[in-house]
């Protein structure tokens, strides 16, 4: 099911709560953050992003996060060069 509470209208992510027989119920959430580069990129991705984690994890359901979210998070020093 759909959990639009936990969305923000400024980026492009989508929660869906999953709710197997006879378990516990969990969020998935998936992103797309454009590339810096385009025209469709939010400035304060990040801040937004962050705020729709800690209210999923609010909801105290365990979540999974996918997406493509074109962040370089690797040290500068672990960088791999092609």
């Amino acid at each position: 099911m759909r959990s639009p509470d936990l969305e923000e209208l400024t980026i492009e992510g989508l929660w869906v709560e999953v709710c197997p027989p006879k378990s516990r119920s969990f969020l998935i959430g998936t992103f797309y953050k454009p590339p810096t580069s385009s025209n469709h990129a939010v400035k304060d991705f990040m801040p937004i992003f962050d705020n729709c984690l800690r209210r999923a994890t609010a909801v105290d359901k365990e979540a999974i996060i996918t997406g493509d979210l074109n962040c370089d998070l690797l040290p500068k020093r672990v960088r791999l060069r092609y």
